[in-house]
């Protein structure tokens, strides 16, 4: 989907840039008819590229528009594990995560026995377009133990890494202990274990996104 808008958005760009070409061109050759300099011709040269860059500019951010969801998790006696356990357990339903640092941009994937008490990390689908957005995971750890975490799902496509977000949500929960979450829609809190039964098998919207 993401590339046909990509395709449609470059196709009415060229189409806008020829036509200021040839517009363009009358005017100038009716310019130097007039007496004017024949640089007059070098105008809408310069400015075709410059109306297609224009119009192609961010394209994805134009056309897609982009959605957040939140679930916010609440643990009370907060048992901390790896990251790379938790990617392992999301990686069992079928996706292929790609792992950032949010406190060290550039930095190599916080993986090995980098821990998950006070991590800032985002996720992304290897395989779905960038523009499709993103999954950020912060948890962060009070003195007494407990631990309050917030996972948010951008999405430019119905609600893929929403989707993305619940399976967290539930390995996350299997993980650090007794634990209850909340959906910014109702902030209604529920025991993570009630979610788990809810989740199909294989995630919707990853299978969309391998047969398109």
């Amino acid at each position: 989907m993401a590339e046909q808008y990509k395709s449609g958005v470059n196709r009415f760009a060229l189409g806008v840039s020829v036509v200021a070409l040839v517009v363009g061109s009358g005017m100038a050759w009716l310019r130097y008819s007039d007496g004017d300099p024949a640089w007059i011709f070098a105008l809408p040269v310069v400015f075709t590229p410059m109306t297609y860059m224009f119009l192609t500019r961010r394209r994805e951010e134009r056309i897609l528009p982009m959605t957040t969801r939140g679930y916010t998790m609440h643990v009370e006696k907060f048992q901390d594990g790896a990251i790379s356990r938790l990617v392992e357990r999301v990686v069992q339903h079928g996706y292929q995560l790609d792992v950032a640092d949010l406190k060290k941009p550039g930095a190599p994937a916080p993986l090995g026995d980098a821990k998950l008490g006070n991590c800032e990390i985002r996720l992304r689908e290897h395989r779905a377009p960038v523009e499709y957005g993103d999954l950020t995971i912060r948890l962060t750890v009070h003195q007494n133990g407990g631990m309050l975490g917030y996972i948010e799902a951008s999405d430019t496509q119905p609600g893929f890494y929403d989707e993305l977000a619940q399976y967290v949500v539930a390995e996350l929960g299997d993980i650090v202990g007794d634990a209850e979450f909340s959906h910014s829609a109702t902030h209604e809190r529920r025991p993570v274990t009630a979610l788990r039964p809810e989740l199909p098998k294989s995630p919707y919207g990853l299978g969309l996104l391998l047969s398109e």
